[in-house]
């Protein structure tokens, strides 16, 4: 089910993002907003952090997507997953992953085209939300 509509969509996302990064200390390595899921690496600095976090943007991402659209019921499907990252290869590989995966969807010509991405962030410094996050 496609989650991201317009523009307004993906920047109240990243807005989410932005403030779940703030209230849980939580930094934010890499992301790709795509129009039905979404991909985040994240390393969190306290206990239990990731759960809160992804709890409170997924609640507050539901509460927006209902009002706009007037709608309701179950938007995204099951819990999130996570993974543990111990290799830095493993981390290079999976943010190349996150990165590239608007370009293996065909919604973009080249992976940094995608303007909801943090390639296109680091490469063109173009995102005014999130960027001084990337930024560590």
């Amino acid at each position: 089910m496609q989650v991201f509509d317009d523009e307004d969509d993906y920047e109240f996302f990243l807005k989410l993002l932005k403030t779940g990064l703030e209230r849980e200390n939580i930094e934010l390595h890499a992301y790709c907003l795509m129009p039905n899921h979404f991909h985040l690496l994240l390393v969190p600095q306290g206990e239990n952090s990731l759960s809160k976090f992804m709890q409170w943007v997924m609640t507050s991402h539901v509460r927006y997507y209902h009002k706009k659209n007037k709608t309701s019921g179950h938007i995204w499907q099951g819990r999130f997953k996570s993974f543990i990252v111990e290799k830095d290869s493993y981390y290079l590989t999976l943010m190349r992953y996150i990165e590239a995966n608007a370009l293996r969807a065909d919604l973009s010509k080249t992976a940094q085209d995608w303007q909801y991405g943090s390639l296109s962030e680091r490469v063109f410094r173009n995102r005014k939300i999130l960027n001084k996050l990337m930024e560590n």
